[in-house]
């Protein structure tokens, strides 16, 4: 009976250690997961403040810019008058990215310029985090244009977002949305402007003071240098 009494003893002892060897390591593991979620989240907050840093710019134009009148005028009038997002849609290559960044430069404008090749492996949660980021920059004290670029190449889940986003900071009056498109008709409402294509004698001039203004800043030479100019500047 006395043996049996201590083996009880031993096994209660060895119950009591095990279970504060479990307490301890169920600690030790949520510890390290607390620590692993808050790395992953300044990580997160990194990597979205960097790439909203990354969208802001001066407005690049070259020193001369063949630009349509119409679409000028009416661009320049809808951001200053319009409390909607503005659509610029046209055939690829006609300027339309190219004419946001003029008229900002003109009504000294600073540019948010989102571009879908840099957001199209995200996943819904980054994509709605980043666009808070953006819109509560620009809805800071310098006057922004968000840029939206292709927005047709973005899915719907993602427009609905931008939507969200739009309608929950629009009334700071801070910044205007600025989307182009090669589509006329998108699930945002806005106010649509279109762009023309241009004769190739104007897209020459156009290309020509592009190579002119921005020579040098790719290493290719000749065609291949014109052709990545062109890309770059006038889609």
């Amino acid at each position: 009976k006395e043996r049996q009494l201590k083996e009880e003893e031993e096994r209660k002892e060895r119950l009591f250690r095990e279970a504060e060897e479990r307490r301890e390591r169920l600690l030790r593991e949520a510890e390290e997961s607390e620590r692993r979620l808050l790395r992953e989240a300044e990580e997160r907050e990194r990597k979205l403040n960097s790439m909203v840093k990354q969208c802001m710019r001066d407005p690049e134009v070259p020193d001369l810019y063949f630009v349509p009148s119409n679409p000028m005028n009416q661009l320049s009038n809808a951001i200053s008058n319009t409390e909607s997002p503005i659509l610029l849609n046209g055939k690829s290559g006609v300027g339309k990215n190219l004419l946001v960044h003029y008229v900002a430069k003109k009504l000294d404008l600073n540019i948010l310029d989102i571009n879908w090749t840099k957001i199209q492996h995200w996943n819904s949660s980054e994509n709605r985090d980043f666009l808070e980021k953006v819109f509560e920059k620009a809805a800071s004290k310098i006057q922004y244009i968000i840029l939206i670029r292709n927005v047709q190449n973005y899915s719907s889940e993602f427009l609905d977002m931008l939507n969200t986003s739009y309608d929950k900071w629009s009334s700071t009056k801070k910044f205007i949305l600025v989307m182009t498109s090669i589509k006329d008709e998108l699930r945002i409402k806005s106010k649509k402007i279109k762009v023309p294509e241009q004769d190739a004698e104007t897209r020459l001039k156009i290309v020509a003071a592009l190579a002119k203004t921005y020579h040098g800043i790719f290493e290719e030479d000749g065609d291949e240098c014109f052709q990545n100019i062109a890309n770059r500047f006038t889609e």
